[in-house]
């Protein structure tokens, strides 16, 4: 505290300190502990010298690291934010100027990173605004009714909608701000522009029909049938030659003779139709059985063919059984001849 008190940092050097003072609360453990190192965090808006900057650091690194908060560890995330953003909000009283750009520049930049810590700043905005006038709260609220306008996402239109846009009181500069937003002729989302209508409808007490006057006003562009380009002669020729014409396809010799008696006999009796090409045999698969191969033998006698199947003859002979001998004969093995011994010289 006391070198922020004495010493004047850029914004990168607050950027670093706030990073730190992140990773800090992330270790942060016990409910106590967390409740008081958040409250000495905030109190830092009043004893820094460059007030601004710092608060700009810090609502960019919860940006860009809010996303990677877990469940358990949000609710402390969730709590500083607030403090933060109540002490902000009593600076931002004395110059609305300086702290509408820097709140515009996080709104912005969460619709690609961060979104979630823009629907917690709409929740939270005017739950922790101070007591002051309906104009001063409204220029306050100028970056989130810019977002509102701007952003393409149905989400973000109606939570802005809910937490901000209807819970405002509303003055004649007020009104005037939502007709023409409502009906001006910038690129707006469609759900947005409703929206308007509805709120500026509330307010008034009845229902007007602003939106059948700004169809009026604003007529639609009747659409002009485009003009056939004109094709040069060369690319006439090219497309005549070779994309227009029909392949010819080549018959076979009983097609023809079938065109001939068909032209020659106006009637279809008695004609030949086309040969139809022969499908192959289909080759046979593993699983199905080879037929078997059997010999034909020719009986002069009986004057007529058998089958001779060699499996089934040798399964049909009668084997003849030979007894098994217990004693082991002798003498049928003949003994191995001598070897030849060299002679010695």
């Amino acid at each position: 505290k006391k070198l922020l008190q004495d010493t004047e940092f850029s914004y990168f050097d607050y950027l670093k300190i706030s990073k730190a003072l992140f990773y800090s609360v992330w270790m942060a453990d016990g409910v106590e502990y967390q409740e008081a190192l958040s409250e000495d965090i905030a109190s830092w808006v009043d004893n820094v010298k460059n007030k601004w900057a710092w608060l700009q650091s810090f609502l960019e690194t919860m940006r860009v690291n809010w996303d990677g908060i877990d469940k358990f560890r949000i609710d402390k995330y969730m709590y500083l934010t607030r403090l933060v953003l109540r002490e902000a909000l009593k600076h931002a009283l004395e110059d609305p100027t300086q702290w509408s750009q820097i709140l515009t520049q996080c709104l912005e930049r969460s619709q690609a990173k961060g979104l979630a810590m823009s629907f917690h700043l709409a929740d939270i905005y005017l739950e922790e605004m101070p007591d002051c006038q309906n104009e001063q709260k409204i220029q306050l609220c100028q970056p989130f009714l810019d977002l509102f306008t701007a952003t393409r996402l149905n989400h973000v239109v109606n939570r802005v909608f809910e937490k901000v846009l209807c819970k405002l009181n509303p003055t004649e500069s007020f009104e005037k701000y939502l007709f023409e937003k409502a009906s001006s002729k910038k690129k707006m989302n469609e759900n947005a522009r409703e929206k308007l209508y509805e709120l500026y409808s509330k307010i008034k007490g009845k229902n007007t029909p602003l939106k059948e006057e700004t169809k009026e006003t604003t007529p639609k562009k009747k659409k002009t049938p485009k003009k056939q380009e004109e094709v040069p002669p060369a690319l006439e020729t090219v497309m005549d030659t070779y994309y227009s014409k029909p392949k010819k396809v080549k018959k076979t010799k009983a097609e023809k003779q079938y065109d001939k008696l068909v032209a020659s006999n106006n009637t279809l009796e008695n004609t030949v139709p086309p040969v139809t090409p022969m499908k192959r045999k289909a080759s046979p698969s593993k699983n199905t059985p080879t037929p078997q191969k059997r010999k034909v033998v020719f009986n002069l006698k009986n004057n007529r063919t058998q089958h001779f199947n060699k499996k089934e003859s040798v399964a049909d002979m009668e084997v003849p059984q030979v007894e098994k001998r217990t004693t082991p004969t002798k003498g049928l093995l003949k003994s191995k001849p001598a070897k030849k011994r060299k002679a010695h010289s």
